[in-house]
């Protein structure tokens, strides 16, 4: 049944069919690319370092103030949607929108420009809750595209043009990774 009402779904949004179709094919060769799981987290654990580190090699050891206190009432305010949304959402994509919010009070303050895409999750109800946290005085500065990623990224790019910035945490398969990293390479 569930299966059922996943394609019923799809269906409804013939733009997300393409997404369908490469979620199917690619399933074949998950199995493979299973075999490399372990050996590739132990190599990630190896080399990992912690957020404090890593802002400081950025900052150059300096110190740096977080944003919740920079930014004390956007982050109230953000805090109180996601707080009001009816659902709890995680996974790929936008969510509830709080990295997209803290790229915006950065590229607010420059006149710049962040697109996202998001996908709507199928079978879910949750389209209210993404990017939920987003203020309506930041969204001039924001671009949602809802559709999959390989429809998704070359829209992006062709609004953006040549990019300072990638921030690319997507959920997509190894296969889809693959096709979007020198897409986004491209862009920098």
């Amino acid at each position: 049944m569930k299966r059922f009402l996943l394609l019923i779904w799809y269906l409804k949004r013939p733009q997300m069919m393409s997404h369908l179709f490469c979620r199917i094919f690619h399933r074949s060769g998950q199995d493979e690319r299973e075999s490399t799981r372990t050996e590739s987290e132990k190599w990630a654990d190896e080399i990992a370092i912690s957020q404090e580190e890593a802002v400081a090699q950025m900052l150059g050891g300096e110190s740096s103030t977080p944003i919740y206190e920079l930014c004390a009432d956007e982050m109230k305010a953000a805090h109180a949607a996601a707080d009001a949304c009816p659902i709890r959402m995680g996974g790929p994509g936008v969510a509830c929108g709080w990295s997209s919010l803290a790229l915006l009070l950065s590229v607010s303050q420059r006149d710049g420009t962040v697109v996202n895409s998001d996908m709507p999750c199928p079978g879910r109800n949750n389209d209210a809750c993404v990017g939920s946290v987003v203020p309506l005085s930041l969204r001039k500065f924001w671009k949602l595209l809802r559709t999959p990623d390989r429809q998704s990224l070359p829209k992006a790019l062709s609004i953006l043009g040549e990019s300072e910035l990638c921030h690319y945490d997507s959920g997509e398969s190894y296969d889809g990774r693959m096709w979007a990293y020198p897409l986004l390479s491209n862009a920098l």
